[in-house]
């Protein structure tokens, strides 16, 4: 499945997955994470870097997403700065994004009462 039509199946499919089907064992969650693998094929983008996904964990997200990597930069949306594929709440549209993970930040700076500079 090629990089539109990953997207146009979510956009057909998700919304109805999320509200009448548990995650566990569903093709819609099947067929997005495997075709987020290969909708973007490395051939374009270069060993350098990495696409990853999520439709939730354990629980179905609201906003599904594809994230572009730059391994030199970040290899998750925990931290780094990342190329980020977002689907609209109602799943009609996709924005493309530049994020900035935050985890790592909160995860080992919160008890701080230094700001980073």
């Amino acid at each position: 499945m090629d990089f539109v039509a990953l997207l146009k199946y979510m956009q057909e499919n998700y919304g109805e997955q999320i509200t009448n089907h548990p995650m566990a064992g569903n093709e819609v969650a099947k067929n997005f994470k495997q075709g987020a693998k290969t909708a973007v094929p490395i051939a374009l983008l270069g060993e350098d870097y990495k696409v990853s996904a999520s439709i939730g964990k354990g629980v179905w997200a609201n906003v599904p997403w594809i994230a572009v990597h730059d391994k030199a930069i970040s290899t998750s949306v925990k931290q780094g700065v990342n190329i980020v594929y977002l689907f609209t709440n109602d799943y009609n549209g996709v924005y493309l994004s530049l994020n900035q993970g935050y985890t790592f930040i909160n995860d080992n700076y919160k008890d701080t009462k230094t700001t980073l500079k």
